[in-house]
């Protein structure tokens, strides 16, 4: 294994009413196995490391040895919900180098959704919110789950990519099909 792997996930969450611009940082280094979440999770977001693991091992994805630290950026913002569990495990797969890579253009999306024990991806609040935050922050794709992918597309401009899965996110993201992708009105 290299000394440290990395990868930034861009995502979404909440402070208020209000959507934030977040980055998942995934460092994976020698060291113990553990999964580390740092940058003022909320006891919601804490719970995410189960989440995350979970959905992984059964979505057929090899969880990469060694110690996983994620960092929910901006630090000095409260966290809540569960919007960053899809980020974070697209993240630990780049970061282990389990997922090859497709077209440039889909490193730079926004994963938002909550993922269950078995790797379905579900519905979170404020989406609209977190969507109209990334695209103004300059990112024109997002991939959320398929029940909202009508809302995300309200946003003028972003390409919304809807998935029912963690195996459909990471098939999608190594270059597969688009699942109801379509740019929003503009």
């Amino acid at each position: 294994m290299a000394v440290r792997r990395t990868a930034r996930i861009r995502t979404g969450a909440l402070e208020g009413i209000d959507g934030i611009a977040v980055v998942a940082e995934v460092d994976i280094s020698r060291g113990l196995p553990g999964f580390h979440l740092v940058g003022l999770p909320n006891a919601e977001v804490r719970e995410s490391r189960e989440r995350v693991l979970s959905a992984l091992r059964n979505s057929g994805q090899k969880i990469p040895l060694g110690k996983i630290t994620v960092n929910l950026a901006p630090a000095g913002v409260r966290k809540t919900g569960a919007s960053c569990d899809l980020a974070m495990a697209m993240g630990v797969l780049a970061a282990g180098r389990a997922i090859r890579l497709g077209p440039a253009a889909r490193t730079g999306a926004a994963f938002m959704g909550e993922l269950s024990l078995f790797g379905e991806v579900r519905p979170v609040r404020g989406l609209l919110a977190m969507v109209m935050e990334a695209a103004a922050e300059g990112c024109n794709r997002v991939v959320v789950p398929e029940a909202q992918v009508q809302e995300a597309r309200l946003v003028a401009d972003v390409e919304a990519v809807g998935v029912r899965t963690l195996a459909q996110a990471v098939v999608w993201w190594e270059g597969g099909p688009e699942p109801g992708a379509r740019r929003g009105r503009g």
